[in-house]
């Protein structure tokens, strides 16, 4: 039960009173009281739009692989961090993000307001925010499967238990993990739909 619905906000033990908070930080990461992560995407669509901003001033200075650099440096990079916590939320949520990454291709091209960006970001490789929180998951799940680290990890990750008496259904169900059911309705509203990691290339 949280704090809200006893009606306070903080906590009396013993002689120590703790005052709660609608935020926490944690590794950088704002943590709100619903999970909905809309403080730590806010921040980072404002520092990233501080620094496109800056490098806007300094474009026509600089060549393409420069600006690529410094966007990646201090624009992508911020997209990417810890991104993992965002699969499953809401499209409009996401959205804030994507804009931050439509207007760093159109700064680093020089495209105009009203050009689509998507051919440009085929051309660079760059995945959309989407796609880049399930690579994220796919390659963090890889790693550990593979590796076997981090251990905290590797030892969330558990092979799908077949049933013996109906076969495989079909081949790569050899490399399939168990799914965990994941329900967050009660608290952000949604269901985080259970994720299973299907790749060839894992030797265990």
């Amino acid at each position: 039960m949280s704090l809200r619905r006893l009606g306070t906000r903080s906590l009396r033990i013993l002689d120590s009173t703790l005052d709660g908070r609608s935020a926490v930080k944690d590794l950088g990461v704002l943590l709100d009281e619903n999970l909905s992560f809309e403080a730590q995407i806010n921040k980072v669509v404002k520092v990233a739009g501080y620094h496109l901003r800056n490098i806007g001033f300094v474009r026509k200075y600089l060549d393409e692989d420069t600006v690529k650099m410094l966007l990646h440096n201090y624009v992508i990079s911020r997209l990417d961090y810890c991104n993992s916590l965002y699969f499953g939320l809401p499209k409009y949520r996401l959205r804030k993000l994507q804009y931050v990454m439509n207007r760093a291709v159109r700064l680093l091209r020089g495209l105009a307001p009203r050009e689509r960006v998507t051919p440009v970001l085929m051309e660079l490789h760059w995945l959309p925010i989407k796609a880049r929180i399930v690579f994220k998951i796919c390659l963090l799940t890889f790693r550990a499967l593979k590796y076997g680290k981090p251990e905290y990890l590797r030892s969330l990750l558990n092979d799908f238990q077949v049933d013996t008496t109906m076969g495989l259904r079909h081949s790569d169900e050899q490399y399939r993990l168990n799914e965990p059911r994941s329900n967050l309705r009660a608290t952000i509203g949604l269901t985080l739909p259970a994720m299973s990691v299907v790749s060839k290339g894992f030797q265990r």
